[in-house]
């Protein structure tokens, strides 16, 4: 299962792991997503 960001202005997916929808892997994506300087997480659910 994959986690992605996808930035909704243009489309393209910005940063992405690969497992469950864990805390753990949140955070190995919110660390990937850091140079972004993104502050708000939103999930699909």
């Amino acid at each position: 299962m994959a986690v992605d960001t996808i930035d909704h202005s243009t489309g393209k997916v910005l940063a992405y792991v690969l497992g469950d929808h864990s805390d753990d892997m949140f955070l190995k994506l919110k660390q990937l997503l850091e140079p972004f300087g993104i502050s708000k997480f939103y999930t699909d659910g």
